[in-house]
């Protein structure tokens, strides 16, 4: 009941915005949300959907260029690595379910960056992001995390790798 609210409160949300409303207003009540989204972090590495919180899965099947824009910010601006993975999280579905508004570079980026994080969450769905949407230039980013000490970051690291390869039609050098 509580997601449903959350939705229509979203859908009209993004309807006025339609019109042209105030964009610091629309960007920030998704802040609002996407820090709502961190608070409720989902308590496993490889989760299902049913532990999302209903702030993650509204976020993630919005359709708005605020919510996008607001996420980009949010984790620029976090300063710790397990809401930044969260928000790597909800942008990687957004990029699946065809809902981002932003280049998929941008996710890109975001994935990029989070391979540098000490959070072992962070790298992991990092390298699993690039995977899904990386190309031959991450390949040299990736190959580092093959020996990394967190055994889901090396396993993330090479199936990333096996999957950039065979988009790739080959093993890159």
């Amino acid at each position: 009941m509580f997601l449903r609210i959350l939705l229509l409160a979203i859908a009209i949300t993004t309807w006025l915005s339609a019109f042209g409303g105030d964009e610091a207003f629309y960007t920030e009540r998704y802040r609002q949300l996407a820090a709502s989204a961190c608070q409720g972090t989902i308590s496993e590495l490889y989760y299902s959907d049913d532990l999302k919180s209903p702030a993650q899965v509204a976020l993630e099947r919005v359709q708005d260029h605020y919510a996008d824009q607001a996420l980009l910010r949010y984790f620029a601006n976090a300063a710790a690595g397990r809401d930044r993975w969260n928000i790597l999280v909800i942008m990687l579905a957004r990029q699946r379910n065809g809902r981002l508004s932003v280049p998929s570079d941008e996710v890109v980026r975001l994935c990029e960056q989070g391979l540098a994080s000490p959070d072992e969450w962070l790298r992991t769905e990092s390298a699993f992001g690039l995977g899904l949407i990386g190309g031959v230039e991450q390949v040299p980013l990736l190959q580092p995390l093959r020996a990394d000490q967190c055994a889901s970051v090396a396993e993330e690291a090479d199936t990333a790798i096996a999957l950039i390869n065979d988009r790739a039609g080959g093993p890159i050098q």
